[in-house]
């Protein structure tokens, strides 16, 4: 093999070699693009975690708020006999703080939610 032949040979390998060293550039910066936007998303998700976290505690709390230590179930044979003699019924006044209850933890689930948005 001449001179201009190996000239030729290694310029033609510089040539891969630089194309491979591009090559692998791009790729380095593409995975740091990506890892840049997986470290934002973990950030995102771990926000929206602690936002659900923070409602399931909520509701928890208000789960807990009533221990029966505290507040003991009533004698309802005698709370329908009381209520009856008001004119209003035990169902009434059950159907409505079994509402109240819903609705409360209605609005924390909702709260909680429009954070996905």
């Amino acid at each position: 093999m001449d001179d201009k032949e190996k000239i030729k040979q290694l310029k033609t390998e510089i040539t891969t070699l630089k194309k491979s060293r591009q090559r692998e550039k791009y790729t380095l910066r593409q995975k740091q693009k990506n890892a840049q936007r997986l470290h934002i998303e973990i950030g995102k998700a771990r926000k929206r975690i602690e936002q659900l976290e923070t409602a399931l505690q909520r509701i928890d709390n208000w789960v807990n708020a009533y221990p029966l230590d505290i507040f003991p179930e009533p004698d309802f044979k005698k709370v329908r006999e009381v209520l009856k003699a008001a004119g209003l019924s035990l169902a009434a006044v059950t159907a409505s703080n079994t509402r109240h209850v819903v609705v409360g933890v209605k609005n924390i689930v909702e709260e909680a939610l429009k954070g996905d948005n």
